[in-house]
């Protein structure tokens, strides 16, 4: 997750525990990343059009469990990040990121479009001559 998303502080960061550059202080950041990720993820894999019946009810369940994880006493215990903060910022990068992909889509198609028009053209001038 994109560091300037994320606000708060981890397990033991506040000065009473864990120094800075605790293992555990590593690990809890880790954990909360890793949920971060697979939400982002679990999102995009939703918005996508081509999906059964039995894989869009597996990606909802592991949105409902992710999400049931940010709003657990365990995730309270890793971070004091606010959890609805932190799943509205997930929802934010995976449509920044979906964006992206169907950009990176329609500018192949475009390029692919151009290049059959350029290969067509030089047909077109090779049968003239």
């Amino acid at each position: 997750m994109e560091q300037a998303m994320i606000h708060g502080t981890m397990a033991g960061h506040d000065g009473i525990g864990y120094s800075a550059d605790s293992p555990i202080l590593d690990l809890a950041v880790a954990i909360v990343k890793a949920a971060v990720d697979d939400y982002v993820k679990t999102l995009r894999n939703l918005w996508s059009r081509n999906l059964g019946i039995s894989r869009k009810r597996k990606l909802i369940i592991e949105k409902t469990m992710l999400e049931e994880f940010f709003h657990s006493s365990w995730y309270e215990l890793l971070t004091d990040i606010d959890p609805d903060f932190l799943v509205y910022q997930c929802k934010i990068l995976a449509k920044e990121k979906e964006k992206k992909a169907i950009e990176r889509k329609n500018m192949k198609r475009i390029k692919q479009k151009m290049r059959q028009l350029h290969d067509g053209a030089e047909e077109d001038q090779s049968v003239k001559e």
